[in-house]
């Protein structure tokens, strides 16, 4: 697998930039149960207040001296575009590829500065798929202790002609031509490898 990192960002206490809607609608939900709060508990949160974006979001156990993260629960949806199933599984074991210090980072700067963590990137899965994600990562901690999980949304649904057109827009193009459909890792929405 390879990645080459295009953006992140956290903020505090503003919204981050989020261009995924479905992204912006857990952020959303997250940002009403902390009450006020740098972040809400686990048990505050209900999945059947956001049903549609279950294949998406994942939960995260992090857990201190030292800081790891472990895998509790994943969407089917990111499942299915990651490749497999990584439930159960710590972070460094599914993190093995050319973007995991920059991955683990992420994770790391949510669990420790309890903020909103969006980044986008490339991707190329275990399959040989390539494509483009955008990622939340939020933190949770009970009594506004450490944080002890996060809560995360992967879209990797974005359009490409509407990445471009959001690249733009926000100033950030990265200058690198369009894949094209159907050509080599160039299927973005299918998730399907590209005929060979």
């Amino acid at each position: 697998m390879s990645v080459a990192p295009l953006h992140t960002y956290f903020r505090r206490p503003s919204r981050p930039t989020i261009w995924s809607s479905r992204l912006l609608e857990l952020y959303d939900y997250w940002d009403h149960k902390r009450h006020g709060r740098a972040a809400p508990g686990r048990a505050e949160l209900d999945p059947a207040d956001i049903p549609r974006l279950l294949p998406i979001v994942y939960l995260v156990d992090v857990t201190h001296s030292p800081l790891d993260f472990r895998f509790r629960l994943v969407g089917t949806e990111f499942c299915e575009k990651y490749g497999r199933d990584f439930t159960g599984e710590r972070l460094v074991a599914v993190n093995k590829h050319d973007h995991r210090d920059e991955v683990l980072a992420d994770y790391e700067r949510c669990a420790a500065l309890r903020v909103p963590v969006v980044s986008r990137r490339d991707f190329v899965n275990d399959l040989g798929v390539n494509w483009r994600y955008e990622r939340i990562l939020l933190p949770l901690c009970d009594d506004d202790g450490p944080v002890n999980m996060l809560i995360g949304g992967m879209d990797i649904r974005i359009p490409l002609a509407e990445w471009r057109k959001l690249e733009r827009l926000h100033g950030e193009d990265d200058g690198a031509p369009a894949p094209t459909p159907g050509v080599a890792g160039g299927d973005h929405q299918s998730g399907a490898p590209a005929p060979k």
